[in-house]
């Protein structure tokens, strides 16, 4: 835990794995260790946080369980949370012969109000979960969760080209079900989301015979999070051209099914059911007369796992660009083109919806 009034720079090496397996009695269990938590900020908030090398948060491989991954709360006052380089933080559940470990959690953000503190990611993101190890047999591991829900107002989350955050499931092996894709959400007041890099939390995979694919996760990108979308003009949401959104099944004897509600023609109603959508993009938290926007310009994906999965739900909440003004049309009546969107079935499974309101 790392507390500080003025700048915080990590520059040396932060290893908070889970400990190797071993057992302390002959016959003993042979179990992988927890990761640990890394926070920064947590008391006392510094201006910013810099971390220059890798954060290893990950949970230790174990023949019979393996180690979840851990905890990594970036939480500086008003600056940024800025994460570069591969694999720059790691929060992956561990490996085993037969119980691996789900993912962990990535929360955080500026925490200080007034101010525009954000997140910029250039890097890689992983809490993904943990995978059956070649020879072993059993279920694979959830993926955990990257979970920035910004309190500075003006908080901007931009997500570069070439950045990948991943939180899928992990694989299976002989007749076990693959693990479920996570969730990715990033929630900004006011400020503007810009997604350019690649963001998949689909379910793993199960290539045995008998084995069952991954559900797909959820991703959720709302920049409404205050709620004033009629009476402030900011919070604009865009995915451009290089922008990537996974959320589909894993595939196996028996695909894993993107999140959905299940119904052809309808979408889940949020937000009481938004656990079953699988990628929600939202910049209008609030009925009425909307003045900011969002548009589609990447490629969204919530495909149906091989064999027979079902695709997802996709929905989109809020108005495109050129009709913005406060007194002008609810979002309702312009609703936002999908652009590139999949959420095609597999063989006998059913195609996921789309709706933009």
């Amino acid at each position: 835990t790392i507390d500080a009034t003025g700048a915080v720079a990590l520059g040396g090496t932060l290893d908070g794995r889970g400990g190797v397996a071993s057992a302390t009695a002959m016959g003993g269990p042979i179990a992988g260790g927890a990761a640990g938590a890394v926070r920064v900020g947590e008391t006392t908030p510094p201006t910013t946080i810099t971390v220059f090398v890798p954060v290893v948060a990950s949970g230790g491989p174990g023949g019979a369980a393996a180690g979840t991954g851990g905890t990594i709360t970036p939480a500086p006052g008003t600056g940024n949370v800025n994460v570069a380089g591969t694999m720059e933080l790691d929060l992956r559940g561990g490996d085993s012969l037969s119980a691996p470990g789900a993912g962990g959690l990535l929360n955080g953000g500026g925490r200080i109000d007034p101010g525009n503190g954000g997140v910029h990611v250039s890097g890689e993101i992983d809490a993904s979960g943990g995978s059956i190890m070649t020879g072993g047999s059993g279920n694979g591991a959830d993926g955990g969760r990257v979970d920035m829900e910004l309190v500075p107002t003006d908080g901007a989350v931009t997500i570069d080209a070439g950045a990948k955050i991943t939180v899928k499931g992990g694989d299976a092996h002989g007749s076990g079900t693959a693990g479920g894709g996570g969730h990715v959400w990033f929630f900004t007041m006011d400020g503007d989301e810009t997604i350019s890099g690649t963001v998949d939390v689909s379910g793993g995979d199960a290539p045995d015979p008998g084995g069952i694919g991954g559900g797909g996760g959820m991703i959720y990108f709302l920049s409404d999070n205050n709620h004033n979308a009629v009476e402030v003009c900011k919070g604009n949401l865009w995915v451009t051209s290089t922008g990537l959104l996974v959320s589909s099944g894993g595939s196996g004897s028996m695909g894993g099914s993107a999140r959905s509600d299940g119904m052809a023609g309808s979408v889940p109603a949020f937000p009481d059911n938004q656990e079953e959508i699988a990628i929600f993009l939202n910049c209008d938290a609030e009925h009425g007369n909307t003045c900011n926007w969002m548009k589609n310009e990447g490629q969204l994906t919530a495909r149906g796992g091989v064999h027979d999965g079902s695709g997802g739900d996709v929905v989109y909440h809020g108005i495109p660009p050129g009709v913005l003004g406060t007194g002008g049309p609810q979002s309702g009546d312009y609703p936002v083109p999908s652009g590139n969107v999949d959420n095609a079935a597999d063989g006998s499974g059913q195609k996921g919806d789309f709706d933009g309101e």
